[in-house]
């Protein structure tokens, strides 16, 4: 009887541990990271001297992000009660997962558009920098990057 519980546990053991392996290793794969790497551009701006920092900020302000992000959390809370409504009403539930849809979209294009004003006023080596940081792959969180000294 005590080998029989012996093998079960060593079973679910050597179950849980090849989980972790390859949820590890699907994490450390490239198809994990963001598919947008425009995502969270001004954070490399902490690698740029004070003063150029400070002369891009306008072509990264968070305004229209911020006012997209609260008509996002308004579609989810819309979400929320189509799918907790009784009686259950399917139209509502389509309308709201297409009003997130859209304001995902509309958020997405007002990145972008911050994004390529952003980049058309980094310098030639600016520029280079920043490819090589939405190249580095996004599958931890860190702190900002290091700065470099000027």
């Amino acid at each position: 009887m005590k080998s029989k519980w012996t093998i079960v546990l060593l079973v679910a053991s050597l179950a849980l541990n090849l989980a972790l392996v390859g949820y590890l290793a699907g994490r450390s794969s490239a198809m994990y990271s963001n598919p947008d790497p425009t995502r969270g551009f001004p954070r490399w701006t902490m690698t740029l001297p004070d003063e150029r920092r400070e002369a891009l900020r306008p072509t990264f302000s968070l305004t229209d992000k911020r006012r997209h992000m609260r008509a996002l959390r308004g579609h989810h809370q819309a979400l929320h009660k189509a799918v907790v409504a009784d009686p259950f009403d399917a139209e509502a539930l389509a309308r709201a997962l297409t009003d997130m849809r859209t304001g995902m979209a509309e958020l997405e294009l007002a990145n972008h558009a911050a994004f390529q004003e952003f980049v058309s006023q980094l310098t030639p080596e600016e520029r280079l920098a920043l490819a090589a940081h939405l190249e580095r792959p996004r599958h931890h969180r860190r702190g900002p990057p290091e700065r470099r000294e000027r």
